[in-house]
């Protein structure tokens, strides 16, 4: 017997209450044909229509889509997203599409209006007459138009269609947004009672872990409304993939693991719960993690939340020698004795001597298929592949040797050759790959037609060097587009190390120690708490929770010892194949004496983006210098804090979305929805946001709360104590911490269009206790009013932003770094 889940949606809120048919996913095959465009140069949005895509529209728009009226299956729950949403990752074309329904209950004939958001195409069907029909089409970027939909007296059945094309990533989704000022009613037909839904959904919205990243003991999380009068049991699976599409294809990136599914009996009453010992968790960069309750018709209801997993003490011994050649060594022992399928490991275990084709074969199988499909990030492993294999060519054996050519002659190395592949061609890192692959192929075989390009080896030898020299040109003149990026330096040094092993010509050999010795001052620059903390221009939400998984962490531990091991491998196994050193001076950047700070200062990028560093043992503050500020951001991370010595990170953002782990760019956690305004000097720094009326109207801070001592709210202030490090931060418009929800705990909220915030840092060392810190800075005056600021810091300098412009002591301050670096070395004040 059909039951009924009534809602309503009040004015200006989504109506996102749905059941929906399986999505269906099909392989989309267009014409060979080769393109037109020019490599991004800066770290903002950037994208391209590719011929595929123009296929697609020219046989999707001509398409008679019909409406197909159930069954609906599922149920969709959306917990704290607006959208009907189902964004994902295919590294090939793909098409997707969906029936959607729901039922509106209506007093009168009305028309009722909404504002349609989508990225894809969308029909909408009200009783059978379709009655909207919009299709932009525009590739992860949302168009709206403004709708009326035609409603009968009593219940109307509302379908939506939507569908798209997946490149690479999809923002595959559609948004009706309520525009009336009277509440919306309707309901969705399900097959179990309302109340056992309701229940189920309201378990699963409250649930949250312990921590967002679990180094050693249990992985715990919390159901602080477990209601249940009897007990229930919680399905678990870890790294669920949405679609098995090409899955034998893999990127040479260990970031997801796949372990069994799992259960957990929720008792009445209890509250706390785990998921077992870290140390039964593989490494990854982030655990996506999906809890399912069944219901009583054999449905499911599930949500997904994500934290992360370093097994702390296994990684202790494995990169420990007492310099970098043993560190080295010790780092292509561990790679080859991995049981991972990866790329890598397959390499490792060549040049170690352990390699045994018919058992290990399967370490190259997923990086070959995601080649031959050519697949988005096929870049990715090619390079790695043609370096080791022109540097050592001896060691690999005769079968492999035979399919490492046929990859080779068989490869799409840019857009001017034909092809109907998505890769992604027009970021810095990709451009760099890309000339590297089709610059070593090339050489090593010089004497073979190439069937896509149809040129001989020789010809795309000399193509991909030209191509290198332009390359580097434009990197040595700008620096990176995307600075500082945790995400994208490591895929520059697999492209740097890749040329420092295996380039046929000196010249090019010397560009890539040089931009090698650029990448290591970068790092040692803006290394703290074990890994490199400070802004990038472009982020993700595991480079920010998860910094000791992060690629160049590892690098860093190979580099001085002094950041933190892991299976990230990509740059890592080839830094530990070349004989490659940082320079020596470099490791005064890294190991600040006692009593000491750096302040650097430099630009990067056409965009010239302007970073600011302080940092001393205890702390680091960065920020972004007045960049764009007030504009709609992407993944630029424009603020961050670094307390005590294990990689503690805070940061302050303005959501690109509601949903808290989202596919989005900006997301919740990762970029900013809108780009805030920054002056720095020393440890302070002075943020003003000002929201426009379309956007989530709050910022907030992220606060691991599991890393801190201290954590405490005097009025407008937050103070914040790791240790001996202490940070305040001061909203002007107040501030509250959430306590429900997946972010409960670690998130501090503060609503608003225009918000002021002070940000300070300081350490035991410079003011002595806490509890001085905290006094001192509930007595420094804040004077704040639009764009303008004043503060008189009790423990440091008179500060103020008036008309824009950043006055120290009453005085303008100047910034004055070019793309040359200005670095100074200072003694603390005490």
């Amino acid at each position: 017997m059909t039951q009924l889940l009534p809602f309503q949606i009040a004015a200006n809120r989504a109506l996102n209450r749905f059941v929906y048919q399986d999505i269906q996913l099909k392989p989309f095959k267009a014409p060979y044909q080769t393109m037109e465009g020019n490599v991004n140069l800066t770290e903002g949005k950037f994208d391209i229509v590719y011929p595929v895509r123009k296929n697609f529209l020219e046989a999707r728009l001509k398409q008679v889509i019909s409406l197909n009226d159930g069954p609906y299956p599922n149920i969709y729950t959306p917990f704290e997203n607006d959208k009907v949403e189902f964004s994902t990752f295919l590294t090939t074309p793909h098409t997707l599409s969906c029936f959607a329904s729901t039922v509106i209950i209506s007093e009168t004939t009305c028309e009722w209006p909404f504002m349609l958001k989508t990225c894809g195409g969308v029909k909408i069907w009200v009783n059978g007459e379709l009655q909207v029909e919009f299709n932009p089409f525009t590739r992860n970027e949302p168009s709206a138009q403004t709708i009326s939909l035609k409603f009968k007296a009593g219940d109307n059945q509302l379908v939506v269609y939507f569908d798209d094309l997946a490149e690479r990533d999809i923002n595959y989704y559609f948004e009706l947004i309520n525009l009336s000022q009277e509440m919306l009613e309707g309901y969705l037909p399900l097959s179990v009672a309302s109340a056992e839904f309701q229940q189920a959904e309201a378990l699963l919205t409250s649930i949250y872990f312990k921590q967002d990243f679990y180094a050693a003991g249990e992985i715990e999380f919390v159901v602080p409304d477990n209601t249940f009068q009897v007990n229930q049991r919680l399905n678990i699976r870890i790294n669920p993939t949405m679609f098995d599409v090409n899955e034998d294809a893999q990127d040479g990136n260990i970031s997801e693991f796949k372990v069994p599914d799992m259960s957990v009996l929720l008792e009445a009453g209890q509250t706390d719960f785990s998921l077992g010992a870290v140390s039964q968790f593989p490494t990854a960069g982030i655990t996506k993690c999906e809890l399912a309750l069944k219901l009583s018709d054999g449905s499911e209801i599930k949500r997904k939340i994500v934290f992360s997993v370093y097994d702390e003490g296994k990684f202790v011994a494995c990169c420990n020698g007492s310099n970098i050649s043993a560190r080295k060594s010790q780092a292509l022992t561990y790679y080859s004795q991995l049981v991972l399928d990866d790329i890598n490991v397959g390499l490792a275990k060549i040049m170690t001597n352990r390699y045994q084709h018919e058992r290990d074969f399967a370490k190259f199988k997923g990086a070959f298929e995601l080649i031959r499909s050519k697949g988005d990030c096929a870049d990715f492993v090619l390079t790695p592949l043609l370096a080791v294999f022109s540097a050592h060519e001896e060691k690999f054996p005769a079968e492999l040797a035979s399919q490492v050519e046929a990859l080779a002659t068989d490869f799409r190395y840019w857009i001017d050759e034909p092809g109907n592949d998505v890769m992604w061609y027009f970021s810095e890192n990709h451009a760099l790959l890309f000339h590297i692959t089709q610059y070593l192929a090339g050489y090593r075989y010089r004497d073979t037609q190439f069937s896509v390009s149809k040129r001989m080896g020789a010809e795309q030898y000399e193509i991909g060097k030209q191509r290198l020299a332009e390359w580097f040109d434009l990197f040595f003149q700008y620096g990176l587009s995307e600075w500082n990026s945790t995400t994208y330096l490591p895929i520059d040094l697999i492209g740097f190390f890749s040329l420092y092993l295996a380039a046929p010509d000196q010249e090019i050999k010397d560009q890539a120690k040089k931009a090698l010795d650029f990448i290591f001052e970068i790092a040692a620059i803006n290394y703290h708490g074990h890994t490199m903390s400070s802004t990038y221009g472009r982020v993700y939400e595991h480079n920010l929770k998860a910094m000791q998984q992060g690629e160049m962490s590892s690098i860093l531990q190979i580099a001085w010892g002094k950041g933190y091991f892991n299976n990230a491998l990509r740059p890592s196994f080839l830094f530990s194949l070349t004989d490659y050193q940082p320079k020596e001076e470099l490791l005064a950047y890294v190991e600040l004496a006692p009593g000491e700070a750096l302040t650097a200062e430099y630009t990067q990028g056409i965009n010239q983006a302007y970073t600011y560093l302080y940092k001393t043992a205890d702390y680091s503050l960065a920020s972004v210098i007045n960049y764009q500020p007030y504009t709609h951001g992407l993944q630029q991370h424009t603020l961050n804090v670094s307390l005590g010595d294990e990689a503690t990170l805070l940061w302050l953002n303005h959501p690109g979305e509601r949903q808290f782990s989202g596919e989005n760019r900006p997301s919740f956690w990762a970029g900013n929805g809108n780009l805030p305004r920054i002056f720095q000097y020393q440890n302070v720094s002075l943020v003003h946001y000002r929201l426009a009326p379309a956007e989530l109207p709050y910022i907030h801070l992220y606060v691991p709360y599991w890393r801190l001592d201290d954590c405490c709210q005097e009025g407008n202030w937050l103070f914040v104590r790791n240790k001996e490090s202490y940070l305040g931060v001061y909203f002007s418009e107040g501030y509250a911490l959430q306590t429900e929800g997946a972010i409960s705990q670690r998130e501090i909220r503060s609503y608003g269009r225009e918000h002021h915030v002070v940000v300070k840092c300081s350490s035991e060392k410079e003011v002595g206790s806490f509890e001085v810190f905290k006094e001192a800075l509930l007595q420094s005056p804040i004077q704040a009013s639009e764009g303008n600021l004043n503060f008189v810091d009790k423990l440091g300098s008179r500060l103020a932003v008036s008309d824009n412009q950043l006055l120290v002591e009453n005085q303008p301050y100047a910034y004055k770094a070019g793309f040359e670096r200005q670095i100074k070395r200072e003694g603390v004040k005490d």
